[in-house]
C-alpha cells in the first residue's frame, strides 16, 4: 500500500542523536510542547541532507503534493500550527500587558504583596549613651498589620527530632567515654560497651544524615514558597490575595 507524503515518517536528531521516526502531525505537536526545538534536524529519503526543523514549515511548503483528483485537501499541519503558535504568543502577550484587577471583586485597586510588605515596613537605627556612659547603637524593625499579614515565607529550618537526637548522640558519647574508658570497666560489662558504641555512633549517625536532608527539602519548599509568593497580589478594596502569572 501506498502511502501518502503526509503519511510517511521522518527522522529527527536531536544534539546529532536520532530519537526517532515522526509523522508531519508529531512533529508539529512535539514543536508546540517544546519537546523539539527549531535547532534539532529532521530527514527523510530523497532529501539532500539533514536540515533544522526551523524549516520544516518551508519544506514543507516546497515539497506539498497537489491535492489528490478526488478533491480531497491533504491538511497543511506545518501551517495550522504556526498561525496557532503565533495565536498563542500573541494571546500571553495581551494577557501580560492588561492591567491587573482583583478576580474577587474585579478593582484595579491592587498591590504586589511584596511591594505592599516593603511599603509597610520600617528599618530603625538608634545611637545612643546608656545610664552607665556607654555608647550604644541598636537596630531594628517594624511592620505594620498588612505588611506582617502579607510578609515572605519563612524557612522552618531543620527537623527538631534529628536534631535533638544528634545532640543525644553526643551526650551519650561523653557518657559512653566516661563509664568505659576514663573510669576503666569490669570485664562482664564488655557486652554493654559494646552496645552502647554501636547506640552512640548510630544516634550520631542518623541525626547528622536528618539534619541535612531535613534543612535542604526546607530549603527547596522555601524556594517554591517564595517564588509563589513573588506571584502573589493583594487587593486593597476585599482584601483578597491572588496569583497573577
Amino acid at each position: 500500500m501506498h502511502l501518502r507524503v503526509d503519511e510517511m515518517k521522518y527522522s529527527v536528531s536531536q544534539d546529532g542523536k536520532v530519537i526517532g521516526d515522526f509523522s508531519t502531525e508529531e512533529i508539529v505537536n512535539a514543536l508546540a510542547e517544546g519537546r523539539l526545538t527549531g535547532g534539532d534536524h529532521f530527514w527523510r529519503k530523497g532529501m539532500d541532507g539533514w536540515m533544522p526543523l526551523r524549516e520544516f514549515s518551508k519544506h514543507r511548503r516546497v515539497h506539498k503534493k497537489p491535492s489528490s483528483t478526488d478533491g480531497h485537501v491533504e491538511p497543511d499541519y506545518a501551517a495550522d500550527a504556526e498561525r496557532a503558535q503565533l495565536a498563542a504568543l500573541k494571546g500571553r502577550a495581551d494577557s501580560s500587558s492588561r492591567e491587573p484587577q482583583c478576580p474577587s471583586c474585579g478593582s484595579k485597586s491592587v498591590q504586589a504583596s511584596g511591594m505592599a510588605f516593603a511599603a509597610g515596613t520600617r528599618t530603625s537605627e538608634s545611637v545612643g549613651v546608656s545610664s552607665r556612659g556607654r555608647f550604644f547603637y541598636r537596630t531594628g524593625r517594624s511592620s505594620s498589620l498588612l505588611a506582617s499579614a502579607l510578609a515572605p515565607p519563612q524557612k522552618r529550618g531543620a527537623n527538631a527530632f534529628f536534631v535533638l537526637l544528634f545532640f543525644g548522640g553526643l551526650l551519650g558519647g561523653v557518657y559512653w567515654y566516661l563509664k568505659y574508658n576514663a573510669n576503666g570497666w569490669r570485664a562482664e560489662e564488655q557486652g554493654q560497651k559494646w552496645m552502647g558504641l554501636v547506640l552512640v555512633m548510630v544516634a550520631l549517625v542518623l541525626g547528622v544524615c536528618g539534619w541535612v536532608w531535613s534543612a535542604m527539602a526546607d530549603g527547596k519548599e522555601h524556594a517554591q514558597a517564595m517564588d509563589e509568593w513573588s506571584k502573589q497580589w493583594f487587593c486593597k478594596k476585599c482584601g483578597h490575595t491572588f496569583t497573577r502569572y
